[in-house]
């Protein structure tokens, strides 16, 4: 939820007309793509790219202008179906020398507005990096309180069943 207001957001901020983000898997898993006025069949195509990108992105870690002759080097990408002849922002998103991930913002094909647009690029990607530093630090959170609450009820439980103890002795 948050990715999508960061999306929606630039989107207005950098009068983009569409945007997207892949955020790289903590683990072994593949990538999440998310839209923002983004057609289901870039963003599948885009998700089939999505490994390709982030590795681009982690070579490249300023913000990048792509368009129809400039996406050769995309490490083998499919760029064809989510770039769909659009120019694209790609803004890397990293938190310390941690990579999380990509934001896409969308322009028409020759439009200044990207190259125009990159200047913001380092300040979307502080953003990005915090809502998902402050989500990931949330749900640790969460996942402690849950594990916490466990052994609060074992440890309930053991001493209900302790001061029991001398009752079914006496009985």
């Amino acid at each position: 939820l948050a990715v999508t207001s960061i999306l929606r957001n630039g989107c207005e901020l950098l009068a983009a007309r569409a945007a997207a983000a892949v955020l790289a898997p903590e683990t072994g898993a593949h990538p999440t793509c998310i839209g923002n006025d983004f057609p289901d069949e870039r963003l599948g195509a885009l998700s089939s790219a999505a490994h390709n990108l982030l590795t681009w992105s982690k070579a490249n870690p300023l913000p990048s202008c792509l368009g129809a002759g400039s996406v050769g080097d995309l490490h083998g990408a499919d760029v064809e179906g989510w770039l769909d002849g659009e120019d694209c922002l790609l803004i890397p998103i990293a938190r310390r020398d941690t990579f999380l991930g990509i934001l896409l913002y969308f322009f028409p094909a020759g439009a200044p507005d990207c190259p125009r647009a990159a200047a913001w690029g380092p300040a979307i990607s502080s953003v990005a990096a915090l809502v998902l530093e402050n989500a990931r630090l949330f749900e640790a959170a969460l996942l402690q309180a849950v594990e916490l609450g466990s052994f609060y009820e074992m440890v309930q439980a053991t001493a209900e069943d302790r001061d029991a103890q001398p009752l079914l002795a006496a009985a």
